[in-house]
């Protein structure tokens, strides 16, 4: 069984504490997948949040990836529409995206609904350009000329589908509509949240279980927390042990969904680097450089540690991703309980790896 304490630990090494020294808290972000009912979607939970606490919405792009059935292409990326909710104060209280994972509750077949559509490219960049420009609601042919003159382009539309193409001819994007019930698809996003964490679970679940959604048969919860807690050997060599071969003893611990898609144990070449002679004398930058170069690292593993061992990381956390999705205030509090004690187990320099992977 995995076994995991609060025990002290010297400040100026493992984080931010609380007043207690017995004790550690963490800033974390929190990623909740769920589902709208039939018929409902996203922004209607936008809304919903944005009444109880008196603030607002608004809507733009989301960018994601997904593998490519294309031959030459691997990935392609694509802008679809999100929702963010601010507080009376301005400040970002929610962000409602949606995700590639999330299929087997859906009627993809069903008809689009309308004024939702999604924009494909192989370029990210370019991607990110279009959206500083294109309403992600109910954008129009009017939209996509305005759209395709500001970048010297050139449109064709066959159905529901339209293609931007350059000077000579290429297709650079593709603006078509959202699949069948894709809009039901919603990953609630908290901000980095130190306090108020349970206050967040309680308006957003509270508002979506009152508009009934429910958990997608694929659904997980993420946490993630400050890459900077993590950029020690030690620590690293214990996160490595933990989500590596043994990772299954977390995974009870935590009851992961069996159905969750893009899981995975950190790859053997981490095992090994840890583990070698030459590890005890290396320094972090050199211990993140070698790490990276592991085969089989992906931000798709229980832990993504991707961030955590890049030079300038976009965002600069270790996300856990081995968790169960739930409507369940209680259960995703517990969640985070569990969480934030094994990365305080983790964090200790006295732990052994008999400790963290149950030998």
């Amino acid at each position: 069984m995995l076994r995991v304490e609060t025990v002290g630990a010297d400040p100026e090494q493992t984080g931010v504490w609380s007043d207690s020294q017995d004790s550690m808290t963490f800033q974390v972000g929190t990623e909740l997948e769920i589902l709208a009912p039939t018929g409902s979607s996203r922004a209607t939970l936008a809304e919903g949040v944005a009444r109880s606490i008196g603030g607002s919405v608004v809507e733009d792009w989301h960018v994601d990836s997904e593998p490519s059935a294309h031959p030459d292409l691997e990935v392609f990326h694509h802008l679809t529409p999100a929702f963010t909710v601010f507080d009376a104060s301005g400040d970002q209280y929610l962000r409602l995206v949606s995700d590639v994972t999330i299929h087997a509750d859906l009627h993809v077949k069903e008809p689009s609904r309308p004024g939702w559509h999604r924009v494909l490219s192989d370029d990210q960049r370019f991607l990110r350009m279009v959206g500083q420009f294109l309403p992600a609601m109910n954008a129009s042919s009017d939209d996509l000329e305005a759209l395709a003159d500001r970048f010297g382009l050139t449109t064709e539309r066959k159905g529901d589908t339209t293609r931007l193409h350059d000077s000579s001819g290429a297709s650079v994007v593709m603006f078509t509509t959202l699949p069948g019930e894709k809009e039901r698809v919603t990953e609630c996003i908290s901000p980095p949240l130190t306090e108020g964490f349970d206050e967040w679970l309680s308006v957003v679940i509270g508002t979506a279980n009152d508009l009934g959604f429910t958990v997608p048969t694929e659904g997980a919860t993420h946490f993630h927390y400050d890459a900077e807690l993590f950029r020690r050997p030690d620590v690293f060599q214990q996160l490595v042990f933990a989500f590596g071969a043994n990772v299954d003893v977390i995974r009870q611990k935590m009851q992961t969904n069996p159905h969750c898609r893009r899981l995975g144990a950190l790859p053997a070449g981490l095992i090994d680097l840890v583990e070698s002679d030459r590890y005890a004398t290396m320094s972090w930058p050199r211990v993140a450089a070698a790490a990276g170069a592991v085969d089989g690292l992906t931000k798709y593993n229980d832990v993504n540690v991707l961030h955590l061992l890049a030079d300038a990381p976009k965002h600069d956390t270790v996300e856990f991703r081995m968790l169960p999705s739930s409507l369940e205030i209680d259960r995703v509090r517990q969640l985070r309980a569990d969480v934030d004690t094994l990365v305080r187990h983790l964090l200790e320099p006295s732990a052994t790896r008999s400790e963290v992977d149950g030998r």
